[in-house]
């Protein structure tokens, strides 16, 4: 299990683990943590949220960026592979082809810099409930990880396929949603009726990328969970937001 641990957080985040080798052992349980990535990325946007409380701008840029920092940008690569692939309105295996394609398109920069000025605009915003928000980045990866064990592939090959094909199921969809309903009850208990807008955007999301993965590219990767992951971490803000105003 600490191999397990180790291997999650060295696929997943840039914080410094010890070096293992990955065997099916080790990966059969990787999932399992990979939603203790967001507790990481949720201690420290409070914490700078807290600190940097008189400081807007410069705040909600630190925020915007943590989860930047902490993951290295692995779930914004996704983004942009896919964004480059939907973007093409190719062919199925055409699109496959684009979202492996190593090289930067013009709309994966696009798509990129829309989100990251979206995702800033709404940390803008004067917030209630910041531990609902944090509790998001649990629930983004909790969800990401239950779609890509239950979800058809795209692919055989690749990392996404590689952690859904070794993963122990049963072990995995227990883990996230065990994380899933832990997310949701502190959601709900720091933001109130609120969170029920960021909770039920994120249910929206997740049809929506079923729907969108299975047209587009036949199944889920790696990089459309990555891209998942993304926007459902920016539905979970914005729904905070505007559930703070509405409700």
């Amino acid at each position: 299990m600490i191999k397990a641990f180790i291997a999650a957080f060295s696929m997943y985040s840039k914080i410094p683990v010890p070096q293992i080798k990955w065997d099916d052992e080790t990966l059969k349980y990787a999932l399992c943590f990979f939603p203790l990535v967001g507790v990481v990325i949720g201690g420290a946007v409070m914490l700078f949220y807290t600190l940097l409380s008189d400081m807007g701008m410069i705040r909600a840029a630190v925020c915007t960026v943590i989860p930047v920092v902490i993951t290295g940008g692995i779930h914004l690569d996704g983004l942009m592979d896919t964004s480059d692939a939907l973007a093409s309105y190719q062919s199925r295996e055409r699109k496959l082809e684009i979202m492996s394609d190593p090289h930067t398109g013009a709309f994966a920069v696009i798509a990129v810099v829309c989100y990251m000025i979206l995702y800033f605009a709404f940390w803008c915003e004067e917030l209630k409930s910041v531990p609902c928000v944090c509790a998001g980045f649990v629930l983004s990866r909790a969800l990401s990880g239950l779609c890509l064990v239950l979800f058809p592939k795209a692919k055989k090959d690749g990392l996404g396929s590689m952690f859904a094909e070794k993963s122990a199921k049963t072990a995995v969809g227990l883990s996230m949603v065990f994380y899933i309903i832990a997310a949701c009850a502190l959601m709900l208990v720091s933001a109130g009726m609120a969170a029920l807008c960021p909770i039920v955007l994120c249910v929206i999301t997740v049809l929506v990328y079923y729907i969108t993965a299975k047209k587009n590219f036949g199944g889920v990767t790696g990089d459309t969970a990555g891209r998942f992951l993304c926007w459902c971490e920016f539905m979970i803000l914005a729904g905070t937001v505007l559930g703070e105003k509405i409700l």
